[in-house]
């Protein structure tokens, strides 16, 4: 991809090159139709001179040639008038010039380059018989056969007493007249290479300006503290992004200030549920049973009757022991022995089998790859992923069946738990009012380790949640 500075650098010089060509295209095709006006004048001129010299008629040339024929008449002429012709070729090296006779329908001198057997008529199609009806002088750009090339040139009628009795013609060759429009050309070619490299060291000179205010700008953007001189000096365009800039940027500063007060107020809230729950539990789980030991032990201490004593000592452990599990049960559910003892795997498939007994749901558990351990705190994450997954499942799937499959690759570990339950709509329960921290907690926990959350469910498909770790 090109660069800004090298877009502009190219943008600008096609333009000017553009410009300067069909300025300088238009000021050529110009300059070429002056130079052959000139030409069209210049030959008009020797086609009127040979008119003046020619002071007679053909007819008065001719006096006394009634015993000549067409051709010894023709000889004749251009015997008299040959050395005009060459006067004027002498005079005018470039220009080619000649007498016609329409009596003789010949030509009867002409040059440069004259020859005798040349002295024909002029061609049938040939524009010079147009003057003949105009009586007026014809431009023309065409072939030449006395110079066997394409000539610009004039046709002039002789005319004697209202009639034409003949024609002078002055003309140069084509190429000569490109040659003087050829100079011309390099001369102004030498101007357009030199505006040209003004536009390119100007368009460099203004781009690196351009560049240069941008990079201030950018920093004053990035840093939010455009001074009030700068305002004015900068475009308005750039101080409209500016303003754009601001606004997004207080924007996004409301809504982390909103977002982190909303995460907050969540986490302190599950805190407190989660203190509650164990304040729950532990009142009217291990707290009675403590009670009831204790006043088990009152009723030893006032029992005098030994049967009755060894009665109430059974009692007494039996209640000791329901306290030792229900506080296990609780360690348990804050966090697993096993998953230090035993690993990530062990774990989950003892969370499955307690999950399975507590709530009748069946879960197919699969485990791929898995013949290392892996670091604690990415067990912890997996473990309560999978923990949260369930639950969540129990909550709401209404359903009998789940599965978790986590595979480890070389790179990665994908983790995927799925159920056929009622499914949900994944935009509401990520944007609604009443959402849990569920599926925040989870993606959250998977952030922790640059990795991929996905949900996918739809209410009556069923859910997937789909998780993707880097190693």
């Amino acid at each position: 991809m090109l660069s800004i500075k090298r877009r502009i650098h190219l943008l600008v010089i096609i333009i000017i090159s553009f410009t300067i060509i069909g300025m300088f295209s238009f000021h050529f095709f110009d300059y070429w139709n002056v130079i052959v006006e000139n030409e069209y004048k210049k030959t008009k001129s020797i086609a009127i001179l040979l008119d003046k010299q020619l002071e007679e008629t053909y007819e008065d040339l001719l006096a006394d040639t009634s015993t000549l024929n067409k051709r010894e008449e023709v000889r004749l002429l251009n015997k008299k008038l040959q050395p005009v012709i060459n006067n004027v070729t002498k005079s005018f090296p470039e220009y080619g010039s000649g007498y016609y006779s329409k009596k003789l329908q010949s030509i009867v001198a002409f040059g440069p380059d004259f020859e005798a057997g040349e002295l024909l008529d002029i061609q049938a199609n040939s524009p010079a018989r147009i003057v003949y009806k105009t009586k007026k002088s014809y431009q023309f750009k065409s072939y030449s056969q006395t110079r066997n090339s394409q000539v610009v040139g004039i046709y002039h009628p002789i005319i004697r007493h209202g009639e034409v009795i003949g024609i002078t013609w002055a003309n140069i060759a084509l190429t000569d007249v490109f040659e003087l429009f050829w100079v011309q050309v390099k001369k102004r070619l030498i101007l357009v290479i030199f505006i040209l490299l003004i536009a390119y060291f100007g368009t460099i000179y203004i781009t690196r300006q351009y560049e240069k205010g941008l990079s201030i700008f950018r920093n004053r953007v990035h840093k939010l503290d455009i001074s009030e001189e700068e305002k004015r000096v900068f475009s308005p365009e750039l101080m409209a992004i500016y303003n754009e800039v601001v606004k997004a940027k207080e924007m996004v500063v409301d809504n982390e200030r909103k977002y982190q007060r909303d995460i907050t107020e969540k986490i302190l809230r599950a805190q407190e549920q989660e203190r509650k729950r164990l304040s729950r539990e532990l009142h009217d789980g291990v707290g009675q049973l403590l009670y009831s030991i204790l006043v088990t032990l009152k009723l030893v201490e006032n029992e005098k009757k030994e049967c009755r004593i060894e009665e109430q000592i059974n009692v007494i452990e039996d209640l000791t022991n329901s306290s030792i599990e229900e506080i296990k049960r609780i360690a348990l559910h804050l966090r697993p022995s096993s998953l230090d003892d035993l690993g990530l795997i062990s774990s989950i498939r003892s969370l499955v089998e307690r999950y399975e007994n507590t709530f009748q749901i069946k879960v197919d558990f699969k485990a791929v790859n898995f013949s290392r351990r892996l670091e604690p705190e990415l067990e912890t994450t997996l473990y309560r992923i999978c923990q949260e997954g369930l639950t969540n499942i129990a909550k709401y799937a209404e359903t009998n069946k789940a599965f978790i499959t986590i595979e480890l690759t070389e790179d990665e570990i994908q983790l995927e738990i799925a159920d056929r339950g009622k499914g949900f709509n994944t935009i509401e329960a990520v944007s609604g009012k009443n959402k849990g921290l569920g599926l925040y907690g989870m993606k959250e926990r998977t952030k922790l380790f640059n990795g991929i959350f996905r949900v996918s469910s739809k209410p009556g498909e069923g859910t997937v949640i789909s998780v993707r770790i880097p190693i």
